[in-house]
């Protein structure tokens, strides 16, 4: 089996969710490879899903070093680091990603998020806006800026947002108790 037919395969494990085969043969092919950039982003993913973001952390980073043009790659690395709490790196991650990525939306959403645990409130709003300018259904960045302008005392803003959250995904609990 050649590289490539390794890596489908343990894709289609991970994605099957049959986790412990995918981990396996990705770590079969870095064993091979130490520094083969989608093996290491993909076990990467494998370990943000089972809750291993130290390990996430690491080996996404290990990939962005060797791929640096993967904006799935420095997305994953600033959920890792977002996880950990390391929110000025993770910011960096997103922002890497957006470059490479203009249109990155969950880098536009996450990026929000990370600069709303900053307190950097107005750099998250044009963030979450960004990410509804691209993907106008996407709930998240709605019900983020109506917690943001709650926050900030505009209640006329965050039931806009909250309303429009609940019109896109009426069957979200979360948002009918906000």
């Amino acid at each position: 089996m050649d590289l490539s037919q390794a890596l489908q395969l343990a894709f289609a494990h991970h994605t099957a969710s049959n986790l412990d085969q995918a981990e396996i043969i990705y770590q079969r092919i870095l064993d091979a490879d130490p520094n083969q950039p989608d093996a290491l982003h993909l076990l990467g993913m494998l370990a943000l899903q089972t809750g291993k973001m130290e390990e996430a952390a690491e080996l996404t980073s290990k990939a962005v070093a060797i791929v640096p043009g993967n904006p799935e790659a420095h997305f994953h690395l600033g959920v890792a680091l977002q996880t950990l709490g390391r929110l000025e790196a993770a910011a960096e991650s997103y922002q890497r990603a957006l470059e490479i990525n203009t249109s990155y939306v969950e880098a536009y959403n996450n990026l929000g998020a990370v600069y709303e645990d900053l307190e950097w409130l107005e750099e998250a709003v044009t963030c979450y806006r960004e990410a509804i300018s691209i993907k106008p259904d996407y709930v998240g960045p709605h019900m983020n800026l109506g917690a943001i302008f709650r926050k900030l005392g505009r209640p006329g803003d965050a039931l806009a947002y909250y309303h429009k959250a609940i019109e896109l995904e009426p069957d979200y609990a979360e948002l009918h108790s906000t």
